[in-house]
């Protein structure tokens, strides 16, 4: 097979072009190359068919012999390929050796002979057309597409809202008229530098309940915020420093409470200030924060209304230190298209005391996109806080939502 290089496919090419402008004044638009985005595809050799390469070599043997333009205007017209034909065969044989092809190729992400589509690389970018713009001494509207400018900080977030209503009217099989709405927020800002790492999330999760018979009522009330600062010490691991916050924000009641004397909870009262030292395992989309050093914080700011002594608080005080150990785990895999699951875990345990408090909650999301803006959400959450109760808590939402991404 012959070896075609750029000199001997291009350069003879060139220096018949300028014969052509000098002998036969072709028109401009067969020689202007335009701006198009041409694939790179690995691994690509150039191997012409056997017309095609013969057409090449008469191409390159008789103009050698040709000294007259009138011999070079009858020589083209007997020919059946011309210059723009073998440039546009080179172009979709062998398109890593041009950077842009001619405009009447309408769709440059595909193959431009066989119409079926080419894998790309990730570099793959648009240049321009430098390799006949000097010879033809030409200018061109070409321009090169921008660059997208991504910044330190790398910002999203979601906001999930549900709306169900039901009114009953001489419903003899009993039920009560309602209107649910709940809402799931979550935040997330990371910013990377080099060997530093630094995550700050926020999750907001309220739901309102309307009855005839209890009237408005908080049924889902959470507020978190975490960061987390990273330096890199491995591969996957990371020396961290981890610190939690968490609280309700509105005032709540027990459910059977109709005249709403029972205080539950309310802002700060109760709230979670955790610190935590450890290592953390990071890979793509799973986190492992290990901390044989964890000092929580429990608050109850409303003691005139809230019984401290239910969380763990002495009745002299507003608020108690614990140390001990906590695992901070988040997980999160795309299962298939539009089908989401991501988990969140955190343990402690306190381990200076004998009975010291235990805290183990479980977070379950499963998300089933409809399309843009609708999707299906499953969220499970199971809770263990013993300084709250010894009994395990369970929580379980299935609801279509309006979903937004920012």
């Amino acid at each position: 097979m012959t070896d075609l290089s750029m000199d001997s496919v291009y350069k003879d090419r060139i220096s018949i072009s300028d014969q052509f402008i000098k002998d036969t004044q072709p028109k401009f638009d067969d020689m202007i190359m335009e701006l198009m985005v041409v694939p790179k595809p690995l691994h690509l050799t150039y191997k012409p068919t056997k017309p095609l390469l013969k057409n090449i070599m008469q191409l390159e043997n008789s103009f050698k012999s040709l000294t007259t333009g009138d011999e070079s205007r009858e020589w083209i017209k007997r020919n059946s390929m011309s210059l723009s034909d073998i440039r546009r065969k080179v172009a979709v044989e062998h398109p890593e050796m041009v950077n842009t092809t001619w405009s009447e190729i309408p769709e440059p992400w595909r193959n431009m002979k066989e119409g079926e589509k080419m894998e790309l690389t990730d570099n793959d970018n648009v240049t321009l057309a430098e390799m006949f713009r000097e010879e033809f001494r030409m200018s061109s509207n070409m321009k090169t597409l921008p660059k997208e400018k991504k910044g330190p900080w790398d910002v999203s977030g979601e906001e999930n809202m549900q709306l169900s209503q039901l009114f009953l009217a001489n419903w003899i099989k009993g039920g009560e008229s309602n209107v649910t709405l709940l809402s799931d927020m979550r935040a997330k800002a990371v910013l990377t530098y080099k060997r530093h790492s630094w995550e700050n999330s926020g999750t907001h999760k309220v739901g309102f309940t309307h009855t005839s018979t209890l009237g408005t009522r908080v049924s889902n009330d959470a507020f978190d915020l975490q960061s987390k600062y990273g330096f890199k010490a491995t591969k996957k691991w990371y020396y961290s420093f981890m610190t939690t916050f968490k609280t309700q924000m509105f005032r709540n009641y027990a459910s059977n409470d109709k005249e709403k004397k029972n205080l539950k909870s309310t802002m700060l009262s109760p709230a979670y200030l955790q610190l935590v030292v450890g290592m953390d395992y990071k890979v793509t989309n799973l986190s492992v924060l290990l901390s044989p050093y964890t000092a929580s914080l429990t608050i109850v700011a409303d003691t005139a209304d809230i019984d401290q002594t239910k969380y763990g608080v002495s009745k002299n005080s507003r608020t108690s230190w614990v140390n001990g150990f906590s695992v901070n785990t988040t997980w999160k895999k795309t299962i298939t298209y539009g089908i989401t699951y991501s988990t969140k875990m955190e343990l402690f345990y306190e381990y200076f005391h004998k009975n010291g408090q235990k805290r183990f909650s479980w977070e379950n999301v499963l998300d089933m996109q409809i399309n843009r803006f609708l999707t299906t959400r499953l969220l499970t959450e199971l809770r263990y806080y013993d300084n709250e109760s010894k009994k395990f808590q369970f929580k379980e939402n299935f609801s279509i939502a309006f979903k937004y991404k920012f």
